[in-house]
């Protein structure tokens, strides 16, 4: 099961940080930043 807090590089220049909650079968979207940003 992928639950948890995740990270996602989108091409090479985005980091998506989510949250997966299985219970409620929801992706919640944390935070988007440019590269720039970290």
């Amino acid at each position: 099961m992928l639950h948890g807090y995740w990270e996602l590089y989108f091409e090479n220049r985005f980091r998506i940080l989510y949250t997966i909650d299985n219970k409620e079968q929801i992706v919640i979207i944390e935070a988007i930043r440019h590269k720039d940003d970290y």
